[in-house]
């Protein structure tokens, strides 16, 4: 099966690891190989001067808490013209995604949606501990990075 789209999201429930910086080198590498992805801000904490849409307005903001929000990313991603989605998720997603990514997943994977996730930690004990939770949930249902 072809994939449709790709859906690259950092992840690790930890705030202060330079999640948002990962994502903001990712935006003009995938610029320069001729891919203008989508970006959705789901980091409501990170605003103002820190947050992904400060640094690329056209980013949407997501509440990853609000219902129907993880929805509208599924929508986005459905779109034929979209062949990459960059995510930015916030610090403590982690649950309220498992779950929407347990309910989509199968309906993902059979439209050819595909995933990669960016753990992205520091050494301290709690920022490493969430990214193994992270991959415990995820399993091989994704790509790592």
């Amino acid at each position: 099966m072809k994939i449709k789209t790709r859906v690259v999201f950092t992840q690790g429930g930890k705030g202060g690891v330079a999640k948002t910086e990962v994502v903001l080198s990712l935006v003009p590498w995938f610029r320069q190989q001729g891919i203008k992805p989508v970006l959705l801000d789901f980091d409501i904490e990170n605003t103002n001067k820190s947050g992904l849409q400060n640094f690329y307005p056209e980013a949407c903001k997501f509440d990853v808490h609000t219902e129907g929000a993880l929805d509208e990313f599924f929508d986005v991603c459905d779109n034929p013209r979209v062949q990459v989605v960059i995510a930015d998720l916030g610090a403590g997603a982690g649950a309220a995604t498992y779950t929407w990514f347990d309910q989509a997943f199968p309906d993902a994977a059979e439209l050819g949606i595909r995933f990669t996730s960016i753990g992205v930690t520091t050494n301290e004990a709690g920022a490493v501990q969430s990214v193994l939770k992270w991959g415990s949930h995820l399993q091989d249902r994704v790509d790592y990075l």
